[in-house]
């Protein structure tokens, strides 16, 4: 199932304090660094109320997908990615737990 027409958001939290003028070393500039190797960014909202916290809209799934499994942010405050709208949908093989499947190697 695809997602057309859907942004790709993720919210990003990192640990920050409320009267640091760093914002915990991220800044627009920063996060768009951080993000763009993964494909187009079309937003970065960083939040001037709730320090340590931002809003990100991917182009695509592809490029949010990387970023979600990828990107850890700064090394000395890495990042806390959570999907708010738009995460693709995992389609699975039915699962069979528990069960061992046995493979003929034919030569």
């Amino acid at each position: 199932m695809t997602n057309i027409g859907l942004p790709f958001l993720f919210q990003l939290k990192w640990n920050c304090k409320k009267d640091d003028e760093m914002n915990g070393g991220y800044s627009q500039e920063v996060l768009l660094k951080l993000l763009h190797k993964y494909g187009d960014v079309l937003n970065v909202i960083v939040s001037s109320k709730k320090k340590g916290s931002a809003v990100v809209e991917f182009a695509s799934a592809k490029a949010a997908e990387l970023a979600a499994k990828n990107e850890s942010g700064l090394s000395g405050n890495p990042l806390k990615i959570t999907w708010l709208e738009g995460q693709p949908e995992v389609v699975a093989a039915p699962s069979q737990s528990g069960q061992f499947v046995s493979l003929q190697v034919l030569f």
